[in-house]
């Protein structure tokens, strides 16, 4: 509850390294901090402590966002929270297609977090990229296929 952002941020990052069993909700409840550093810390913190709970927030960041450096750290915890539900947003930064063209450092995260999931749609999808014409892609997909 600080006014300073640098002390919630700070907060946020002991919360994540204690792994406290209730450190949860107030991780949840900084998912909407009027400071955006904050807002990203709690959505790196939320992914470490696999917070459940926040897997609708993360998703709506998600799906109204379009900035990389904020949606990378979304699809990080998303693929580490590892909820099927995730995998329909996910797709969309990870898949290109004619109206989107997501760089890829967006879409190797994308798919990390489809291959963390794992559920038969995103196999697919990570298997998919066998056609896909971006070779930075295409071979990181291959590195988490074929590597355990």
């Amino acid at each position: 509850a600080n006014p300073d952002p640098r002390v919630r941020r700070e907060a946020l990052r002991s919360l994540a390294k204690l792994q406290a069993e209730d450190s949860g909700e107030l991780v949840r409840g900084l998912l909407d901090d009027p400071d955006q550093s904050v807002k990203i810390g709690a959505v790196v913190a939320a992914g470490e402590l696999r917070v459940q709970r926040a897997v609708k927030p993360l998703l709506a960041m998600l799906n109204a966002n379009p900035d990389p450096d904020e949606v990378l750290p979304l699809l990080r915890a998303l693929g580490q929270l590892g909820d099927p539900a995730a995998v329909q947003s996910i797709e969309k930064h990870a898949v290109r297609t004619l109206f989107s063209k997501p760089p890829a450092e967006v879409r190797i995260a994308a798919y990390r977090a489809l291959h963390l999931i794992g559920t038969p749609h995103a196999k697919q999808l990570l298997r998919d990229v066998i056609r896909d014409k971006d070779q930075d892609v295409k071979s990181a997909v291959k590195e988490m296929i074929y590597t355990k």
